[in-house]
């Protein structure tokens, strides 16, 4: 829904808003995770995130939104997370892009990404 003119006759959305924050974030969070790599191997903490994770007690509905392209994070991996959670009785939806940057789906595909969400929230 629009809000507001921003002067410069582009329509303020919150799904521009969203949208250019997230891109910071991603900046950002890539450019820290470039530095901290060359001082540290983060793999086995991830390895030790992920195995918490996969066994975490909760079973709300758990939605995976992932891409084939994401340079931090091999879809396989969210794969294999999906199926150890759905093989605990969680309900689990996935959505694969084909070309999404990290932190970037909304601003990929932003229908897939809103239909995704939307139907978490209604689980």
């Amino acid at each position: 829904p629009e809000q507001a003119d921003n002067g410069t006759n582009e329509t303020v959305t919150l799904r521009n808003v969203l949208a250019h924050a997230v891109a910071g974030v991603t900046i950002l969070s890539a450019a820290v995770g470039s530095v901290i790599r060359l001082f540290w191997d983060p793999y086995p903490l991830f390895r030790d995130f992920w195995q918490t994770l996969s066994a975490a007690p909760f079973r709300c509905p758990q939605t995976f939104i992932y891409s084939k392209t994401d340079a931090l994070i091999d879809w396989k991996g969210v794969e294999l997370m999906a199926a150890e959670r759905e093989a605990r009785g969680v309900n689990v939806n996935r959505v694969r892009l084909d070309s999404s940057a990290h932190v970037q789906h909304l601003i990929s595909d932003p229908d897939a990404y809103t239909a995704a969400v939307d139907k978490l929230l209604k689980e």
